[in-house]
């Protein structure tokens, strides 16, 4: 988010202000089904808004102007584009609203600081680590009960 305009320090500051009090807005706006429905029509995806959403997060930061967009998908590509794509459907949405102006001077806009970065890492783990993991737990218990059951004839 980003405030421009403004001749002196009070300009500046209301900018700064009004910036930190729009993006919990446009942070709001993120979350949206409308958002969605655009994101989809922009990717081409065969998914409910519904469930697109599921799939992305937006915060902000507290006593911040900036509005953070992170997104899951099934490979990091996907996850990236569904990112990009949802920073530019929100600008796209921000821009309809209409004046972003507190002062005369002072407006704010929506201005992406660069590209979604690309996962490095899987955001779950992988199905045999967790199979692996299970069995081992379950071998675990068995063991646990199979002490305990001869701890309690012995009495």
């Amino acid at each position: 988010m980003v405030a421009n305009g403004g001749s002196d320090s009070t300009e500046a500051l209301a900018g700064e202000n009004l910036s930190k009090s729009k993006a919990v807005t446009f942070g709001s706006i993120s979350g949206t089904s409308s958002t969605a429905s655009a994101v989809i029509e922009e990717l081409d995806l065969e998914q409910t808004p519904e469930a697109l959403l599921q799939n992305v997060t937006t915060t902000v930061p507290l006593d911040t102007s900036e509005v953070r967009v992170s997104a899951t998908a099934e490979s990091p590509e996907q996850a990236q584009e569904l990112a990009d794509a949802w920073v530019k459907v929100l600008g796209t949405n921000v821009g309809e609203l209409g004046d972003n102006t507190d002062a005369p001077g002072t407006a704010v806009e929506l201005a992406p600081v660069g590209q979604a970065s690309l996962p490095q890492d899987p955001s779950s783990t992988d199905p045999m680590v967790l199979t692996a993991a299970g069995g081992l737990i379950g071998m675990l218990l068995g063991l646990f009960v199979v002490i305990a059951q001869a701890q309690y004839r012995r009495r």
